[in-house]
């Protein structure tokens, strides 16, 4: 038996959990788990730090995220991604408090690299670079990847949208996905 398609994008600021959440609903729903970052960035010695260029990225988001496929896809696809945006059956806009997001990305990232980001690592600029830019999200404007920007992009989806706000755990984020997607008609492939 085939499964029926499921399309499902998560986004919100960097450090709200929409990677995570996309893995644990991929899981719980047996969807390909794709991440904008993937699509995104290219290969480089200092990851995140050289953008692939737009025919590319395209070229990969199409080759994986089938119209008529199972995936969920977690991250930002602001100014590049709209052509999916008729493809999606729900989407989940994840807001966590500033300081709560800064805290974990700056763990994820001494986790990712280590000494690197250290006082006196050599990626410590970019480090700094990329928490200012992160810790930016809801003060700014459409220019930018901001709680407004994202909110402007959500109001021109025609899929129902899912709000998490707070700090929740996981297991909390995950019931209430899932309780919205049998709403929506879709069960659990375990």
């Amino acid at each position: 038996m085939s499964l029926p398609p499921l399309r499902i994008h998560i986004l919100g600021a960097s450090g709200s959990g929409t990677t995570t959440l996309g893995a644990a609903l991929a899981r719980e729903f047996s969807l390909c788990h794709l991440d904008s970052d993937y699509f995104f960035w290219a290969p480089a010695e200092t990851p995140f730090s050289r953008k692939r260029n737009p025919e590319e990225r395209l070229r990969l988001v199409r080759a994986e995220a089938d119209p008529a496929g199972r995936w969920v896809l977690s991250g930002s696809m602001l100014g590049w991604g709209d052509f999916l945006m008729p493809s999606l059956d729900l989407a989940i806009y994840i807001w966590k408090p500033a300081q709560l997001r800064r805290e974990r990305l700056a763990l994820r990232e001494s986790e990712r690299f280590g000494e690197r980001v250290g006082p006196d690592g050599p990626l410590r600029r970019h480090y700094e670079t990329f928490l200012d830019w992160a810790s930016s999200y809801d003060s700014g404007g459409m220019g930018m990847r901001s709680r407004m920007s994202e909110e402007e992009w959500m109001a021109r989806l025609s899929c129902p949208i899912l709000t998490l706000e707070g700090d929740m755990s996981l297991a909390e984020e995950v019931s209430l996905c899932s309780a919205r997607l049998t709403e929506l008609g879709h069960s659990p492939w375990k």
